[in-house]
C-alpha cells in the first residue's frame, strides 16, 4: 500500500529513492488528458522558496499516438495556498517540454525498468536548458496514475547524473488548453 500524501512530504531521499524503484508501471496514455500538481521533496530550503510547486501537464497527441508534456510555473506561496499559475501580462509561463516515454523503450534507462521517462531531449531545442533533463516517473500503487513519484536526472554524453530533486505528482484537474511546443 502506497504511503499517505502526508507521509510523503516527510521522507527522506533514501526512502524516496527505494519508493521510485519499486514503483508500479503505467502506460503513457494513462497520464493524458490531466495536470500533474507537482511538488518537490526533499529540497533545500532555497531551493524550495523558488521551485517547490508547479504543475506538470499531458497530452496525446492526435494520430501520432505521442504523449508530450510540458510545466506551468505556478506562484511559490506555500502548500496549502491555491496552485495559481504565474502569468506575465496575462499569459501562463510554461516551460520544459517534454516526451513521455516507457523506460523499457527508452535507450538511456539508468535504473527504474517500471516508470516512464520524461525526456525533455525529445521536445526542447538542443540548446535549451532543458534539453539534458530526463524525468523517471512511477505509480505508488499498481495501476493508479493518480499519485506518481519522480526523480529528475541529467544526460551529459553518455552519462546519466541524478540530482538529488524528487517530487511528487498528483493528478489534479482535466486538460484544458494544449501549449505548442517549441520550434525545433
Amino acid at each position: 500500500m502506497a504511503p499517505s500524501y502526508d507521509a510523503l512530504l516527510d521522507l527522506d531521499p533514501f526512502e524516496l529513492e527505494h519508493l521510485l524503484a519499486s514503483g508500479h508501471p503505467l502506460a503513457p496514455e494513462r497520464l493524458a488528458g490531466f495536470r500533474y500538481r507537482g511538488i518537490g521533496l526533499a529540497m533545500p530550503r532555497l531551493v524550495a522558496r523558488v521551485a517547490q510547486k508547479f504543475v506538470k501537464a499531458f497530452h496525446l497527441e492526435p494520430g501520432a499516438g505521442a504523449v508530450r508534456g510540458w510545466n506551468i510555473r505556478i506562484r511559490q506561496d506555500g502548500l496549502d495556498a491555491p496552485w495559481t499559475p504565474a502569468t506575465i501580462a496575462g499569459k501562463r509561463i510554461t516551460y520544459g517540454h517534454f516526451e513521455v516515454v516507457g523506460a523499457g523503450l527508452h535507450p538511456r534507462c539508468v535504473r527504474y525498468r517500471n516508470a516512464l521517462v520524461l525526456d525533455y531531449g525529445r521536445r526542447e531545442r538542443r540548446l535549451s536548458p532543458f534539453a539534458p533533463v530526463r524525468d523517471y516517473v512511477a505509480a505508488l500503487a499498481p495501476d493508479d496514475p493518480r499519485l506518481l513519484i519522480g526523480r529528475m536526472y541529467l544526460a551529459l554524453g553518455p552519462w546519466q547524473l541524478a540530482t538529488p530533486s524528487y517530487f511528487l505528482l498528483v493528478r489534479d484537474l482535466p486538460l484544458d488548453r494544449v501549449e505548442a511546443p517549441p520550434r525545433r
